[in-house]
């Protein structure tokens, strides 16, 4: 299995590196992105509804954000000294902006202790000390066996 995802991942660099992606594009529209995407959320939603329901704010406001971020910030153009030109940065990467926005500001709650310590209370889920240890106990680096 680790092997088939390392192949794999290597073959979506080489098709990204040699433009196969633009290539297939003026094959693939709208109407072919649509209902794939919309195929694999609707068979994603039961786990983002267990998961979110333990905390409904912090999930709307990552919800909120990448709506924010998509829809009115994807033309603001963040620049950078290391590149020629401003880069959109808030319509390339709308949802990982969210995601990590999401978490600073869950850090920052745990942190104050502004969330309960107490697994029993409401607000628990959205620490993020609950579960550090899994980031301590595993490896960082594991080649995978033949």
């Amino acid at each position: 299995l680790q092997g088939a995802l390392m192949v794999a991942s290597v073959l979506a660099l080489l098709a990204g590196f040699c433009g196969v992606v633009g290539f297939l594009m003026r094959f693939i529209g709208p109407l072919t992105i649509a209902p794939t995407i919309t195929l694999i959320s609707l068979s994603l939603f039961q786990t983002a509804a267990d998961k979110g329901s333990t905390q409904w704010y912090i999930c709307f406001m990552t919800i909120a954000l990448v709506a924010i971020f998509s829809q009115y910030l994807r033309n603001i153009a963040i620049p950078f000294p290391c590149l020629k030109e401003p880069l959109h940065i808030f319509a390339l990467f709308p949802v990982l902006l969210a995601v990590i926005l999401s978490w600073v500001i869950c850090v920052v709650l745990t942190e104050t202790n502004a969330l309960p310590s107490n697994s029993t209370e409401w607000g628990y889920a959205a620490r993020t000390d609950t579960k550090i240890n899994v980031l301590r106990q595993s490896s960082w680096f594991r080649f995978p066996y033949p």
